[in-house]
């Protein structure tokens, strides 16, 4: 039996007093069985008195350290947080995640008996239907479309054994805090979206594993924090400059050759479809805004993809396409339009 190493939860929040979340999502972390742990918020600069409810709500307890971020920068945050933290693993928890008193118990039992995985994630329901899958972890093809594996089923057991997965959820997930020394923290460029995805495939080339464990059990409230129109349409820039970004970083020559100018062609043909036919043209230039976005950056990015490819020492990046669900160019295509 293993002593209980520290654990850091990093709960990251942006108004979430105001959307009711930030409070039962603490009240739930409090509650958890395991003995060792300490909640770090990030509070990325919100407008509705996060902070001073919060400090209310829970008083001097020794368990909670605020970071009060100066600006809504969602991947700094996750770094503010790590580096902020005591623990041998840090937990990412967004502020609409209530976590079941078993969850750090059933995950630390499986980090403690492999030491070849970097990353878990364990098995997020529906909040507000606990019957319903939320997430088993993140994939995306190999144009980098996205996908939440197990999103909407029934929950029938289908989900029961443990398996590797690309990708686990930014929503919850757990990273064995070495790591970081290792390959890096998020991508702070990335903003928010597929800083996630990034880590986990700099983790697995590296040889580590990414795990999803299904004792593990967290409930999401998605929907509830769904943003502005003009704040949502600054959030689907930044996961079209990261999709790009993403591979370019982390793919293999032969990969990104196979890959990239599919993908180029999509944004360009969505940003038509977008742009003409659904006579949304604000949508459509986000596709091509981030192209010239990465344009731009190219230098940086390629010194990037220089310190990673590296570090392979001959690996490639096999085990990342195994992992990836084999689709066809016109699914792809269909799948960028509906996302």
């Amino acid at each position: 039996m293993y002593k209980f190493p520290l654990v850091s939860i990093i709960v990251s929040n942006y108004n979430g007093w105001r959307l009711n979340v930030l409070s039962p999502c603490l009240e739930s972390l409090f509650k958890l069985n395991y003995p060792a742990y300490e909640i770090i918020l990030v509070d990325n600069c919100s407008t509705d008195g996060s902070i001073e409810e919060v400090e209310k709500l829970c008083g001097d307890n020794a368990k909670l350290k605020i970071i009060r971020h100066q600006e809504n920068r969602y991947s700094k945050g996750l770094n503010e947080g790590a580096k902020a933290s005591k623990g041998k693993y840090v937990v990412y928890f967004n502020n609409d995640i209530i976590a079941d008193p078993a969850y750090l118990k059933e995950a630390i039992d499986v980090f403690e008996d492999r030491d070849d995985v970097a990353i878990i994630q364990g098995k997020l329901l529906s909040y507000f239907d606990h019957s319903k899958i939320d997430s088993i972890g993140e994939t995306m093809d190999l144009f980098g479309n996205p996908i939440t594996i197990g999103w909407g089923e029934k929950d029938v057991g289908q989900y029961d054994q443990e398996q590797e997965i690309l990708s686990a959820s930014g929503s919850a997930s757990i990273i064995r805090k070495s790591i970081f020394d290792e390959i890096g923290y998020f991508g702070e460029e990335y903003f928010i979206g597929y800083e996630d995805m990034d880590l986990a495939l700099r983790a697995r080339l590296k040889g580590y594993k990414v795990l999803y464990t299904p004792k593990a059990i967290v409930y999401h409230m998605r929907g509830v924090t769904d943003l502005s129109d003009e704040l949502r349409l600054r959030v689907r820039w930044h996961f079209n400059k990261n999709r790009i970004m993403t591979m370019v970083k982390n793919y293999s020559i032969k990969s990104l050759f196979k890959a990239l100018p599919v993908t180029i062609l999509i944004y360009f043909l969505t940003f038509i479809w977008e742009s003409i036919i659904k006579r949304k043209p604000r949508l459509g230039w986000t596709r091509i805004t981030a192209l010239f976005w990465n344009l731009k950056e190219l230098g940086a990015i390629y010194k990037q993809r220089v310190v990673i490819q590296s570090g392979l020492m001959g690996k490639t990046d096999k085990e990342i396409i195994r992992l990836m669900p084999q689709k066809t160019l016109l699914n792809t295509f269909l799948n960028f339009i509906k996302f």
